[in-house]
């Protein structure tokens, strides 16, 4: 999920990620360069958590510009690990 935020100053950016990060469904949130503000990857059971989850984060959240969503369908590789 991508998130563009209305504010960019860096109280502005803590405050979200604060927020994002106290969420059990976030396993991991990146502040990021670009048109883009925050990333992050949500482990989620079903539909009904993810429009739970938005409701939270998204809708009531006065910073928050707007957000996108991408739902992965089939996983082809995943290591999150970087090789040293």
């Amino acid at each position: 999920m991508t998130v563009e935020l209305k504010l960019h100053g860096e109280a502005d950016m803590r405050r979200f990620l604060d927020i994002a990060i106290a969420e059990e469904a976030v396993s991991q949130a990146y502040a990021v360069t670009g048109e883009t503000d925050v990333v992050l990857m949500l482990r989620l059971r079903d539909m009904e958590e993810f429009d739970a989850l938005s409701e939270r984060l998204f809708r009531d959240e006065n910073n928050v510009a707007r957000y996108f969503t991408m739902i992965v369908i089939r996983t082809a590789k995943d290591e999150p690990a970087i090789r040293l």
